[in-house]
């Protein structure tokens, strides 16, 4: 190879490189703003325990004891 083409294939290598990390670094940074679906928590000024549940639609559904439990859940 001659000097230009190996000048270019550089150039093209770090060009794809960098387009590979921002993408990587994108769904990163995408992924960490998702919410989290499972698990549980305490939550300050319960009366009773409430449940956060998703249907078949994924639409979620709170259940709690009185109307301000499920406010506040």
């Amino acid at each position: 190879m001659t000097v230009p083409f190996r000048f270019l294939a550089r150039i093209l290598g770090t060009l794809a490189s960098l387009a590979v990390a921002a993408v990587a670094a994108a769904w990163l940074v995408l992924r960490a703003s998702l919410p989290d679906i499972d698990g549980a928590t305490r939550v300050a000024g319960l009366r009773a325990p409430a449940a956060i549940e998703r249907d078949a639609a994924g639409v979620p559904v709170i259940r709690g004891a009185t109307r301000l439990d499920v406010a506040r859940a």
